[in-house]
C-alpha cells in the first residue's frame, strides 16, 4: 500500500509538475500530512521529486529552472562578456594549469580558446562540458557540493582538492564590486572556493 501510494504521488506530481499538501491529501483519500511528508521525503531521496514549502515539484522542473537562470544571465551583457573574455584569453597559453571559475562570461572566454594542450580546472559542471568538446585540452572539475544556480561546484572537498593542485593563471568572475567591499560573491562557499584559488 505504501509503494503504490508513493508511486501514485510520484506520477501526479510529474505529471502537473508540482503538488501541495491538500491535492495530495485528496489524491491519497485523506493520508494525514505526516504520513505524506515521509513519503514525499522517501521520493525526494529516490530523486524523484523535490519538496517545497508546502508541497513538491517535479525533479525536472527544478533542473529547467536552473538552467533557465543561467540562461537569462548569460544573454545580459553579451558584448561586455566577449571583451573580458577577448582580453582574458591572451593571457591563456599552451600546457598552463589554467583555474576557470563558473559563469556565462567564463563561458564566452571558452568559446574562443583554441584547442590546444591546457591543463584546465574548473569549478563549473557547464565549463568542463564544453571544454571536453576540446580535442586536447584536459579538464579537471574541483568536486565538491552542485549550485544549480550557477551550475557549479563548491564547499569543503572543492577547497580541499585544491590543496594538491598547481596553479599558472585563474580567471575567475564576481557577481558584484564596491569601493567599500571590493569584490563580492552572492554564494559564501563560492567566495571561499575562490579565496583558496587565490
Amino acid at each position: 500500500m505504501p509503494t503504490e501510494r508513493r508511486r501514485s504521488i510520484r506520477e501526479y506530481i510529474e505529471a502537473h509538475g508540482e503538488a501541495n499538501l491538500d491535492e495530495l491529501m485528496q489524491l491519497c483519500n485523506g493520508c494525514s500530512s505526516m504520513t505524506l511528508w515521509r513519503d514525499l521525503k522517501k521520493l525526494e531521496d529516490e530523486g524523484a521529486i523535490r519538496r517545497k514549502r508546502g508541497g513538491a515539484i517535479a525533479v525536472r522542473l527544478v533542473q529547467t529552472e536552473a538552467e533557465s537562470l543561467y540562461e537569462q544571465r548569460s544573454v545580459v551583457n553579451p558584448k561586455a562578456k566577449r571583451i573580458i573574455a577577448q582580453s582574458a584569453v591572451q593571457y591563456v597559453h599552451q600546457s598552463d594549469s589554467v583555474y576557470l571559475d563558473a559563469g556565462s562570461t567564463i563561458m564566452a572566454l571558452v568559446h574562443m580558446l583554441p584547442d590546444q594542450y591546457y591543463n584546465i580546472i574548473t569549478s563549473g559542471t557547464n565549463i568542463a562540458s564544453e571544454l571536453s568538446q576540446k580535442s586536447k585540452c584536459n579538464v579537471t572539475v574541483v568536486g565538491g557540493q552542485v549550485n544549480g544556480n550557477t551550475i557549479s561546484c563548491s564547499g569543503p572537498q572543492a577547497e580541499a582538492f585544491l590543496d594538491g593542485v598547481n596553479i599558472d593563471i585563474a580567471i575567475m568572475v564576481t557577481s558584484g564590486f564596491s569601493l567599500q567591499s571590493g569584490f563580492t560573491s552572492s554564494h559564501f562557499s563560492e567566495h571561499q572556493l575562490k579565496r583558496k584559488v587565490i
